[in-house]
């Protein structure tokens, strides 16, 4: 998983060289690419119950925002988590969980989880940044 996630970061940052400050679209440009990495290495689809289940319809949301950063992001954590629950019956067919066969059946997919995590932290995170009493600390 490291290894996807790693090349998949690498992917984005090419994505969006020349970034100063990441504008909407340049968080799309890189998720779209982190994504697509990750998809193309680890020869999965959505479907497959992997990190791509969660980290896709999070990125789709994004895609659709309107730029409002702390709904965004709490939309995206959403459609992370209905997917992570959405996939549990599933069977894994790729990545190391699939080595389980039918006993991955009724379990979450670890790569989403971990993805869905970083996503909860990244929300919570833009929240405690964006309070009134974060911006009046010295």
């Amino acid at each position: 998983m490291a290894a996807l996630v790693g090349g998949g970061l690498l992917a984005g940052a090419k994505a969006i060289p020349n970034a100063v400050d990441l504008t909407r679209e340049d968080a799309v440009r890189f998720a779209r690419a982190v994504a697509d990495s990750i998809a193309l290495k680890g020869k999965a689809e959505p479907g497959d119950k992997t990190m791509l289940d969660a980290l896709i319809p999070s990125v789709e949301v994004l895609e659709k925002s309107d730029g409002d950063s702390s709904e965004t992001l709490t939309a995206m954590v959403d459609a992370a988590r209905r997917a992570v629950e959405e996939t549990a019956a599933l069977q894994s067919r790729r990545g190391r969980a699939s080595w389980m066969g039918e006993r991955s059946c009724g379990h979450p997919d670890p790569g989403a989880i971990a993805y869905l995590r970083f996503l909860e932290a990244l929300a919570e995170q833009w929240e405690l940044r964006r309070s009134p009493r974060a911006r009046s600390s010295p």
